[in-house]
């Protein structure tokens, strides 16, 4: 659990998309292992996945023809995203090099990757990429709130595309 002055230290709760690049290009190690990471380090920022999402993300929610993602919600409805051309190639290319045929980011058993997996894929990848400040999965998943932000989009538009309720 962090303290007040760990949490007041941090200037922000996000990356931004410069942070975001630099952890790509040093996890991408030209290993099958680090061309998924990589891979996952970009769909949890384009999409704003959780850890549970992304951990369990199936190759059966990619929709390639489409160019689509869906996303099964808490009250079990639906939601899709648009996938970029660049992610639907790469997507492509980690399927066909993928142990697994339900799970998109798996192991090389082909079992589905871990949350602690994922969060200290994160946490390594801000280090390598030497980020001022301990960069967290969580940073990892506001950062696509915070870049729509800075372009200007509503908070409704924003909540539309994560999927996110407006309360009452």
């Amino acid at each position: 659990m962090q303290t007040t002055k760990q949490r007041s230290s941090r200037k922000r709760h996000y990356l931004v998309p410069s942070e975001i690049t630099r952890m790509v290009q040093v996890t991408n190690t030209g290993t099958p292992e680090g061309y998924r990471d990589s891979i996952l380090m970009v769909m949890v920022y384009f999409h704003a996945l959780t850890a549970a999402e992304v951990t369990s993300l199936l190759w059966n929610q990619v929709d390639f023809e489409q160019e689509r993602i869906y996303f099964r919600q808490p009250d079990d409805t639906l939601r899709s995203q648009p996938l970029s051309s660049m992610e639907v190639t790469a997507l492509k290319k980690l399927q066909q090099e993928s142990p697994s045929p339900l799970y998109i980011f798996c192991t090389d058993k082909g079992k589905p990757l871990t949350i602690s997996y994922v969060r200290k894929l994160i946490e390594q990848a801000g280090k390598l990429a030497q980020i001022e400040f301990s960069a967290t999965f969580d940073m990892l998943h506001n950062s696509t709130a915070a870049y729509f932000e800075s372009r200007g989009y509503s908070g409704e538009v924003i909540h539309t595309y994560l999927g996110i309720e407006k309360k009452d």
